[in-house]
């Protein structure tokens, strides 16, 4: 890792599951390096909505064998 992020979606979830809002009820997280990221939880899912950078992009082949 090169350097610390200050918005971590993982971290966004976790805070929500603390705070126990019904399904259905967006939450709104001010991160430590500022980004607004509104968090939703859904029946099956959840919704984070807030600015967003590719950092990582890859191919993956599975069930080849290697050689």
């Amino acid at each position: 890792v090169e350097g610390e992020t200050w918005a971590y979606g993982s971290g966004c979830i976790a805070t929500v599951v603390a705070l126990g809002p019904e399904p259905g009820v967006p939450v709104v997280l001010r991160t430590h390096g500022g980004d607004r990221i509104e968090v939703e939880r859904g029946a099956a899912e959840w919704r984070l909505s807030g600015p967003a950078e590719e950092v990582f992009e890859t191919v993956a082949r599975l069930g080849e064998s290697g050689g």
